[in-house]
């Protein structure tokens, strides 16, 4: 049974939070109960990087969700929390993808991880998610074959950074206009120098999780190329676009294996501080 057949059978199939948030009504009342100091953090954000229009939309796991508009009249999705890191994180790594492709990943345009509101923004995707866009039976063939071409590009742009995503699934997939995107790197790391983020080094069973088990190499393991086929999967293959969606396929797994990065089980400071010392001297 298919990833999709499986989801398909259980009706209680959950959309993403965030994107059902976004679409529900009285989002923004029920929302701003969970942010603390939502006054200040309106001012900061306002005094300090000209964001204003600030709307509270959800809270998840570490992070709480807004909307707003900076001095330029863009729309921006925002995230914040208290955890130090994982902002500067997200802008870093998503704009390292941004710079190699701008048209399947969104431009990181705000962050602050020194203050006391820790935060990152960029230009808000208004879109559906590929999980919600199958699920719902909203894709055509013609779309279908679009989302499969997306995907290799998707997988040619990751190739070509430094960078490993860690949590490609579905619900990080949005279909925006005719393009598909990535988001959300916040747990991203560097291929090529990889340090465990201090939040998840800290948060094993949080670790254990990231990526979706349907989604990822294994627990611990994670790789880019392996969560791309098995979105590829989700989305499914039709005779309509079969040649294709097989020489993606295969050149795609070719690569399963080749960036794949492993974490430790369980993390002491020890740990930590032999890998930090050890990432300044490569």
């Amino acid at each position: 049974m298919t990833i999709r057949e499986h989801l398909r059978r259980n009706k209680n199939w959950r959309q993403n939070p965030i994107e059902q948030a976004l679409q529900g009504a009285n989002t923004a009342a029920r929302a701003a109960t969970q942010i603390e100091n939502l006054r200040e953090l309106r001012a900061f954000l306002k005094s300090q990087y000209g964001i204003t229009d600030v709307n509270p939309v959800a809270s998840v796991i570490c992070n709480k969700f807004l909307t707003g508009i900076d001095s330029n009249g863009r729309r921006l999705f925002i995230k914040t929390g208290s955890h130090q890191g994982i902002y500067a994180n997200e802008y870093v790594m998503g704009g390292r993808l941004y710079d190699i492709d701008s048209r399947h990943f969104l431009r990181p345009l705000y962050f602050n991880d020194y203050d006391k509101f820790n935060f990152f923004a960029n230009e808000y995707a208004d879109g559906m998610t590929l999980k919600t866009a199958v699920m719902k039976k909203c894709l055509s063939r013609e779309e279908k074959s679009k989302i499969i071409s997306d995907i290799w590009r998707i997988f040619c742009a990751l190739k070509k950074s430094d960078v490993i995503h860690r949590d490609i699934r579905p619900d990080n997939l949005m279909i925006i206009g005719s393009r598909l995107v990535l988001i959300d790197f916040q747990l991203a790391v560097s291929k090529t120098n990889f340090v465990e983020l201090e939040y998840l080094a800290k948060r094993p069973n949080r670790l254990r999780q990231l990526g979706n088990k349907k989604f990822r190499y294994r627990p611990f393991v994670w790789d880019d190329s392996y969560s791309l086929l098995k979105v590829m999967e989700f989305v499914g293959r039709d005779k309509f676009y079969g040649i294709r969606y097989d020489i993606i396929y295969k050149h795609i797994k070719e690569y399963v294996g080749c960036d794949k990065i492993k974490t430790a089980v369980r993390e002491t400071d020890f740990h930590r501080m032999v890998r930090h010392i050890s990432a300044l001297y490569l």
